[in-house]
């Protein structure tokens, strides 16, 4: 089972070469790196170049002339790799050593999954773990409510709701790169991937912490850091209206109305048929939800037919979130 890793690049001469050696002293080295640097400004290129005479693993360099933005840069570091497996990596985090070695047993021991992402630890610009909620899952949300969910439901449901993966935990099998629709622009890459890749096969995830996650201010995208464990009361108000205020359907709908131009492209791989229409009702149910105004009564229609149609606790985690948009304006 040969590795790949598609990693992209932009000015990110101050950590890289930690996380390039971190990746050379793997366990389970990968069979190549494919790296896109993206109009890097600063020594990033020359940094790689270095990185790949030394390599003890085949490393492909491709610079963009123009910066493409993210999104695209992984898209096309992807489409470069082939191997049976493929890592995403960023250019400024810190691989453990066993972390290809961990996840690629995972594939060996299931055959059936096509993705498998990880938990991490979540770290300061200087690799040092933050003293309260140093675990990625931790800070995105991903807890056992989740988790659970996962299991119990449709995931695809999950994952369209709540960005839980993080691209740089995450690998899957390169025989579904070729399916990817383009990536929406109001989608970050591995949200999209994640999503798209739950609907066409199973995956699993680890509990393992197998990188460290730097913090620092010139990342595109991190994780706010909760300084402390959170209350009974809040943990209490999450398990009673876990999916919080109706205002964050406001967000989901512009997602889910760009995903649904492309997932029609997916029917023929899909693992259940009936996922389209699920989203298109999910869809429908965040409208209604968005929709509500004026009083308790003014709404209640509304909120009584969302039930009837099992809509709440199908697509907004509970019952209970109704009383929630009945009472909260």
């Amino acid at each position: 089972m040969n590795i790949s890793i598609a990693m992209c690049t932009y000015n990110g001469e101050l950590y890289l070469e930690e996380q390039l050696d971190s990746i050379r002293h793997q366990t389970r080295l990968p069979d190549e790196l494919i790296v896109c640097d993206d109009a890097s400004q600063d020594g990033t290129f020359t940094i790689l170049k270095k990185f790949k005479n030394k390599a003890e693993f085949t490393v492909t360099l491709l610079r963009n002339e123009k910066n493409i933005g993210s999104n695209a840069n992984f898209a096309k570091a992807i489409q470069q790799c082939s191997g049976d497996l493929i890592f995403l990596a960023d250019q400024d985090d810190y691989w453990l050593p066993q972390k290809t070695e961990t996840i690629v047993k995972a594939f060996q021991n299931n055959p059936e999954i096509g993705m498998v992402f990880t938990d991490a630890i979540v770290t300061d610009k200087n690799l040092r773990p933050y003293p309260y909620s140093c675990g990625l899952w931790e800070n995105v949300g991903f807890d056992l409510h989740y988790q659970k969910l996962l299991w119990a439901e449709e995931p695809w449901l999950v994952f369209s709701r709540k960005s839980i993966v993080t691209g740089a935990t995450m690998a899957f099998r390169a025989k579904w790169k070729d399916i990817f629709p383009p990536i929406p622009n109001l989608w970050v890459h591995d949200e999209w991937f994640a999503f798209v890749l739950s609907l066409v096969c199973p995956f699993d995830f680890l509990a393992d912490k197998l990188m460290y996650y730097r913090l620092h201010p010139k990342q595109q995208i991190g994780v706010n850091i909760r300084s402390s464990q959170h209350s009974i009361f809040t943990r209490l108000r999450k398990v009673i209206f876990p999916e919080g205020h109706r205002r964050k359907c406001s967000k989901r709908i512009r997602h889910m109305d760009e995903a649904l131009l492309y997932i029609g492209t997916l029917q023929a791989y899909l693992l259940n048929p009936d996922s389209l229409s699920h989203l298109q009702n999910q869809l429908a149910h965040w409208k209604s939800r968005i929709s509500l105004k004026g009083s308790p009564l003014n709404r209640l229609a509304t909120i009584r037919e969302e039930i009837r149609l099992g809509r709440y606790k199908q697509y907004s985690g509970s019952n209970s979130m109704a009383l929630k948009d009945f009472i909260e304006f």
